[in-house]
């Protein structure tokens, strides 16, 4: 392993582990320790190492999970929101390789359209609206696909949904 990627990926897994009480930050207070560990600009080698460790590494209680349907409770659905919350504001937080910027921003918009429909599907489920809880839940299927194809192509394979 490079120096460069062994000190972002210490200083990563030292953030996940230290910071996870900072409630004035929906990264778990991580963005600023992961950021200080890395490259300013790191090359795609780099950013797909530490992008893949820190999708694994959410921590005890951050678990995305199995995709929730209309069958799931308001809380767990408000779980799977809030761990890919952390999952995009992490990725956000990563600076992007030179030349990657319009694949990446489409990953995070990809992410962004999952917490849409996670939200629909909590409205759903807390209207007791069974019919839109099918819709959605069907939904939210493609739009989990079009993440996994996104960040599987790019080479992210840890932050599959």
């Amino acid at each position: 392993m490079k120096p460069a990627i062994a000190v972002g990926l210490a200083v990563l897994l030292g953030a996940a582990c230290s910071d996870a009480d900072d409630t004035s930050d929906p990264s778990g207070g991580a963005v600023a320790s992961i950021i200080s560990g890395i490259p300013e600009s790191p090359d795609r080698a780099q950013y797909l190492a530490i992008a893949d460790q820190l999708c694994a590494d959410l921590g005890s209680g951050n678990e995305i999970g199995e995709p929730v349907d209309g069958t799931a409770s308001i809380g767990q659905i408000d779980a799977q929101y809030d761990a890919i919350d952390l999952r995009i504001a992490r990725l956000r937080a990563l600076p992007i390789p030179d030349g990657d910027e319009d694949t990446i921003n489409g990953i995070l918009q990809a992410y962004e359209r999952v917490l849409t429909g996670l939200d629909e599907l909590r409205t759903a489920v807390d209207a007791e609206d069974g019919q839109a809880a099918v819709v959605v839940t069907a939904a939210l299927g493609g739009l989990r696909s079009d993440v996994n194809e996104l960040v599987m192509s790019f080479g992210i394979d840890a932050c599959h949904l």
